[in-house]
């Protein structure tokens, strides 16, 4: 009975011993195996919001800067009335004349101009009237209203001239040109007026010497009277 115990007893030691062993071993294994890797972290990828095209706007247009001094309009533009053919020339000349109470008194402010002195130096002697006498201005410029070649191919056989040279045919008319003109084409006096406006404001806006002959505007007041005594008076050069 005593030798079973004993036995048990060794058996019972050895199972102790192995299992012992066992858990040696399978500590020891666990130590040399390396550490498991941490699990990442998932960070999640930023949305990416599409950069936002900017708008291309064309730059304001700049309010265009008005001409502190606007050239004025030349030539003007009027009509006529075709119908102031219908009548004689002489019945139209009663209707436009107005001869004021008051005559105009010439001027005698401009300088000599250099048309005259031209004819001055090439024929030696200087024109019996101021410039504006021998000038359709300011109706020259306006070959869409007016026929200039047609009246200028008869002038001088409506108009009397008073030869200086008739060996040079040099010759003086002896009435106002621009008064032919206003005959010849009919012009009532509200367009002669606009027209002459016109011609002032152009000349003051490039700078001619108004004290100039050349540039001396006609007068209304004395064409009007379509008496040649009274504009003869009038633009006969003085001094």
């Amino acid at each position: 009975m005593k030798r079973e115990w004993i036995i048990l007893i060794g058996v019972a030691c050895i199972l102790v011993v192995i299992a012992l062993l066992a858990v040696i071993l399978i500590t020891g294994n666990n130590d040399d195996l390396p550490e498991p890797s941490p699990v990442p972290t998932l960070t999640p990828e930023p949305t990416l919001r599409p950069t936002p095209t900017p708008e291309i706007t064309s730059p304001p247009t700049p309010e265009p800067t008005p001409d502190p001094d606007p050239a004025p309009e030349w030539p003007p533009q009027f009509e006529l009335d075709p119908a102031r053919f219908d009548i004689t020339l002489d019945e139209w000349i009663e209707q436009n004349r107005v001869i004021p109470e008051v005559l105009p008194e010439p001027e005698d402010i401009y300088e000599l101009s250099a048309h005259a002195l031209m004819v001055l130096r090439r024929f030696d002697f200087i024109p019996s009237y101021r410039y504006v006498y021998y000038s359709i201005a300011p109706f020259g410029g306006m070959q869409d209203i007016f026929n200039v070649s047609e009246w200028s191919q008869q002038r001088s056989e409506r108009i009397p001239v008073e030869y200086r040279d008739e060996r040079l045919n040099i010759y003086e008319f002896q009435n106002m040109e621009l008064l032919d003109f206003i005959k010849f084409f009919r012009i009532p006096r509200d367009v002669f007026d606009e027209a002459v406006e016109a011609e002032r404001l152009w000349r003051i806006y490039i700078g001619n010497d108004v004290y100039d002959e050349q540039y001396e505007m006609p007068n209304g007041d004395i064409i009007y009277t379509f008496d040649n005594d009274i504009i003869n008076e009038f633009y006969r050069r003085r001094g």
